[in-house]
């Protein structure tokens, strides 16, 4: 018991307890069997983080819960659903190594209708990955038990003075958890790997070398309607595999902001069942994009918008899309309040595998921190997408939010 003291005490820890309750107005278009095209929706997040780290290691435990009341006017009628989400990561650092071991997991009852294009900011993340997730099409609005986790090793190596390398290998698993679910959403499964070799050319320019790979496997199921040629009432369990190589340069404009730009080739095949061949594709890759990111004391402001064209897994069908895409957001804090929000608009190009898609969502929120304890804020989310089976859908959402802070606990 003295040892274990006794090594805790070289650990500096953080606790951090907040709750989020949310008061959501919801539409959508078109109204769909048993679900309002109107409806009052409530929802409670409690969520807990703990950090514990020396010099070389930090452990990070996050978890949260979001107990979400659809429907609220329906009064008895109204059917609770719960989405839980874990993260457990640690890291290893000295002068020129990292690494990183990370899990991240959700288990619950989703809806995208409920959701519709909640979560937070995107991803700064420089390039996406061979199929990439990017700005994700919606499926018709339909409870399903959904799960997911995603095991990721990451590593950074300090070559030379001027040479870096940064290392991530995964493994994916994300879908409907039975039979009906997956017949709306299939359970996609498969490992990623990444390497970037970068090389400091000037005091303001990288450039960068990105090798990627992805394997993919789905769910058995009935083909969706969205995948072209086949015929009605085939099974279908998709495979999608890529290798994409591209180049990146980024330029340091200032200290605080950056321009990116970069192009390159996938080689991605698909396959819907494991009797037939796989169909090759190759598809080009670009990227340009601009991103600035400064902090002042604890207030953090960043701006990034990019546009690519890319690979993308649609997580419906398990089968892979070309598709260009362009992204904007930001978060910028103002004394006590913080302006936040995303937008995201995609379209399917030299389509190969499944029907054309054209996708816009976003989302503007805005948060004021009156204490130290206490936030409130509100906001919109709208998200639009046709495609021609399944024609036009949209909706959109008016929330508005209280979270509560405990004071941040240290040891």
């Amino acid at each position: 018991m003295l040892h274990a003291a006794c090594i805790l005490a070289d650990y500096a820890g953080t606790v951090e307890v907040a709750n989020r309750t949310e008061v959501r107005g919801r539409s959508t278009q078109p109204a769909q069997p048993n679900f309002p095209s109107v409806s009052l929706d409530l929802a409670d997040t409690p969520s807990l983080r703990l950090g514990l780290s020396d010099r070389r290691w930090k452990y990070t435990l996050g978890y949260s819960a979001t107990a979400l009341l659809a429907d609220a006017e329906l009064g008895a009628g109204a059917a609770p659903q719960v989405l839980q989400t874990a993260t457990l990561a640690a890291t290893w650092h000295d002068r020129h190594v990292e690494l990183g071991l990370e899990e991240d997991g959700q288990y619950g009852l989703v809806n995208t209708g409920y959701l519709l294009g909640g979560g937070g900011p995107a991803s700064a993340s420089t390039t996406p990955a061979p199929p990439a997730t990017g700005v994700q099409a919606l499926v018709a609005p339909q409870t399903i038990t959904f799960g997911s986790s995603l095991t990721a090793l990451t590593g950074r190596f300090q070559l030379e003075r001027r040479w870096q390398l940064t290392t991530s290998v995964g493994y994916l698993m994300q879908g409907g958890l039975d039979g009906g679910s997956q017949a709306i959403m299939p359970f996609v499964r498969g490992p990623r790997a990444e390497a970037v070799l970068g090389y400091q050319a000037t005091r303001r320019d990288i450039v960068e070398t990105h090798a990627i790979g992805q394997h993919s496997d789905t769910s058995t199921s009935p083909c969706s309607a969205l995948i072209v040629g086949i015929k009605a009432g085939e099974q279908c369990s998709p495979t999608s595999q890529a290798v994409q190589l591209n180049e990146l340069w980024r330029h340091h404009v200032s200290r605080d902001s950056e321009l990116s730009a970069g192009a390159g080739a996938s080689f991605v095949q698909v396959r819907l069942n494991g009797d037939q061949p796989f169909t090759d594709q190759v598809y080009p890759f670009g990227i340009a994009g601009l991103m600035h990111t400064e902090k002042i004391e604890d207030q953090r402001t960043i701006v990034r918008f990019d546009v690519q064209v890319a690979p993308y897994l649609d997580y419906r069908t398990g089968v892979a899309d070309e598709r260009v895409q362009g992204t904007l957001l930001g978060e910028v804090p103002v004394r006590r309040v913080v302006y936040s929000g995303q937008i995201g608009i995609a379209r399917s190009v030299g389509v190969a595998f499944i029907e054309p898609v054209t996708l816009f969502q976003a989302l503007v929120q805005v948060e004021w921190h009156t204490t130290r304890v206490v936030s409130l804020g509100g906001g919109v989310r709208y998200a639009w997408q046709e495609q021609d089976t399944l024609g036009t859908y949209g909706g959109e959402m008016v929330f508005g939010f209280v979270t509560l802070h405990a004071p941040v606990g240290r040891f």
